[in-house]
């Protein structure tokens, strides 16, 4: 497997940050969820919650690498069964991902300084 992308298919940088990304983001859903729970004489009440921190601070810092790898790579040509209407969606999609990828990402880190916190990075 090629390190960067081909016009065949993705290489394995852009499948790796796929994978990873796709990892943190779905882990930190129930994290968030279990720190909700936790009240202030719990154990975990102030490790918790900054290991959120650092593992959302890390995902933007990932999101930012693939945005570059994703603009200075190519990009595998589409399947030519796909029909014009399912590539389209399929764009839309992924752009969309990103735009709330990054929502999420910048709302999170405004909530901490909000709170009068500041985010440590691990």
């Amino acid at each position: 497997m090629s390190i960067k992308n081909s016009s065949e298919k993705y290489g394995a940088v852009a499948i790796t940050l796929h994978w990873v990304m796709a990892i943190i983001l779905i882990s930190m859903v129930p994290l968030g969820k279990y720190i909700e729970g936790l009240d202030y004489y719990d154990e975990l009440y102030q490790t918790l919650p900054q290991l959120h921190y650092s593992i959302g601070i890390l995902a933007f810092m990932l999101l930012v690498v693939r945005l570059a790898w994703k603009v200075t790579n190519e990009k595998p040509s589409p399947l030519s069964t796909h029909k014009l209407w399912e590539r389209k969606l399929a764009s839309i999609v992924h752009i969309a991902t990103y735009v709330l990828t990054i929502i999420l990402c910048v709302t999170g880190y405004a909530m901490v300084v909000a709170e009068g916190q500041g985010a440590v990075f691990f």
